[in-house]
């Protein structure tokens, strides 16, 4: 068959009224009975122009155009033709352009792109598998799914040869005989299997070699180039023959990067610059170099230097955070307050980080928090009493604020439905006013000022006269340290309270 430079079949001689002729006496045929340089010809040309000759190469017998000055026969053609892209020997063809072979491996190049029925990727590498009840065309990959594994005895991908009892495969070469081996060409370890493949640890090493020998061309400066260098063989040294080893080595290649970029000597490197250049994190993602570096430089990191530097990443994300909120100036005039004082990095950033939180859930602005508030929110926290304590003696010194920290013992329960709880007290004090002030009981009177102070109604029900300061202006109520000023609504429940328990 006769194909054009795409491999499609190419009729030369064919009229496009009539339909195919020869080319030596230009009748109609259905079928061509001989091809020869590009020509068709009938059954009767073919007896009139062919005739038998010997051929110049091997003397044999063959059939050749009566013009042709030197026979060859279809033996000696095959044996001296090379293919058409690559040029090698081929003896048995995959494909005929214009009287030239081409090999069986390049064929798909001279092949149109198709898509693969399995994984519809577009390829001109397809072909059917009969023998595996596949007869549509697929890829290579697709392919080799059916017909290639990891060998479990040798390791390698192969086309398999048989199975164990576990589904195990075994490639045809083991399958012949499991106790094959041979000996790696450069170590010369005895390895499973036949053939002459390197082991592991030889495969690895020429695989760094060439990595490194690529790589350090992004190095400006040689001291760095040679310090990869000597990571790399570090790091085969450690593991050789780790199947990842390679792409480790790939991953701390921009550790290297930044210091030729940040260094311009290996006597500055230290691991006091280097955690300051790279940081905590940073550094936690490149343990194999630090590793390294403390090996073959006696280059350390302390555990001491890097909490205080992690603890000054910390607070200056907490500072950036709050840098829009409306008492973010308090928390910075804290900071520099908290950073003069003999306090540890790590307390700084829990007094700081404590007093952010509450300002959060007080929502303070340029004055004191709301009465209760503190309170609430201990109530909510009380882990953190210790460190707002610094917080409020700042507040009240710096901004002149009334507040105190509430006294131990004194609970303030938030609201956790507001709208239940005033309509809990709206209900209380009908319940007086259809009473009477003076015929009203001491429970209700206790549960309203429980209820609208936010304190537990047993803290309340504990209250002595003693509790309650009385004058004309004001009702003062108190509780350990902590001095409450009842709201005018309140006074009249409060002050019959104070005399029912004086």
């Amino acid at each position: 068959m006769r194909v054009d430079g795409r491999g499609r079949q190419a009729d030369m001689s064919i009229d496009s009224k009539f339909g195919r002729y020869c080319d030596g006496c230009g009748n109609l045929m259905a079928t061509a009975h001989k091809l020869h340089a590009g020509s068709e010809y009938c059954g009767t040309c073919y007896k009139r122009l062919f005739q038998a000759a010997a051929c110049v190469h091997c003397n044999g017998k063959t059939i050749a155009h009566k013009n042709q000055m030197e026979p060859v026969c279809s033996a000696c053609t095959a044996s001296m033709r090379t293919c058409l892209r690559c040029e090698k020997p081929v003896p048995r063809a995959g494909l005929v352009i214009n009287e030239r072979a081409i090999c069986p491996s390049c064929v798909p190049y001279f092949k149109e792109p198709e898509q693969c029925a399995r994984c519809e990727r577009v390829t001109s590498r397809l072909s059917t598998m009969p023998s595996a009840g596949i007869f549509e065309k697929i890829c290579d990959s697709c392919r080799h799914r059916h017909t290639h594994a990891t060998c479990s005895i040798c390791r390698k991908y192969r086309k398999v040869g048989s199975r164990r009892e576990d589904a195990a495969a075994i490639c045809i070469d083991c399958a012949r005989d499991s106790t094959t081996t041979h000996t790696c060409p450069d170590c010369k370890t005895q390895l499973p299997g036949r053939g002459k493949s390197r082991c592991r640890a030889c495969l690895n090493r020429i695989a760094v070699e060439r990595e490194v020998r690529l790589t350090a061309a992004l190095f400006r400066q040689e001291w760095v180039a040679m310090l990869w260098s000597r990571f790399a063989t570090w790091m085969h040294a450690r593991s050789p023959a780790n199947p990842k080893l390679l792409g480790m080595i790939q991953r701390h290649q921009s550790f290297f990067e930044r210091i030729d970029a940040g260094f311009a000597s290996a006597m500055e490197l230290t691991g006091a610059v280097l955690l300051q250049m790279f940081g905590t994190a940073a550094l936690r993602r490149h343990p194999l170099p630090m590793a390294f570096l403390a090996e073959q430089l006696d280059i350390h990191v302390h555990s001491e230097d890097k909490e205080d530097v992690a603890e000054f990443s910390r607070i200056n994300e907490l500072l950036i955070s709050t840098k829009r909120a409306t008492w973010s100036e308090l928390l910075h005039a804290y900071h520099r307050t908290l950073v003069t004082s003999d306090l540890s990095l790590r307390s700084v950033r829990m007094y700081l980080s404590s007093a952010a939180l509450f300002c959060a859930s007080a929502n303070v602005d340029r004055k004191a928090w709301s009465d209760g508030a503190l309170e609430r929110y201990l109530e909510a926290k009380p882990g953190t009493r210790n460190n707002l304590s610094r917080f409020v003696s700042f507040c009240r010194q710096s901004q002149g604020w009334a507040v105190h920290m509430p006294a131990k013992g004194v609970h303030v329960r938030p609201l956790a439905d507001p709208v239940r709880s005033a309509r809990k007290l709206r209900d209380l004090i009908r319940k007086v006013d259809s009473a009477g002030m003076q015929n009203a009981p001491r429970d209700v009177l206790v549960a309203i000022l429980a209820e609208a102070l936010g304190f537990a109604r047993a803290a309340v029900a504990s209250s002595m006269a003693t509790d309650f300061r009385v004058t004309d202006d004001a009702v003062v109520y108190c509780r350990g340290k902590e001095q409450i000023r009842i709201p005018q609504e309140l006074e009249p429940y409060a002050r019959r309270l104070a005399e029912l328990d004086g």
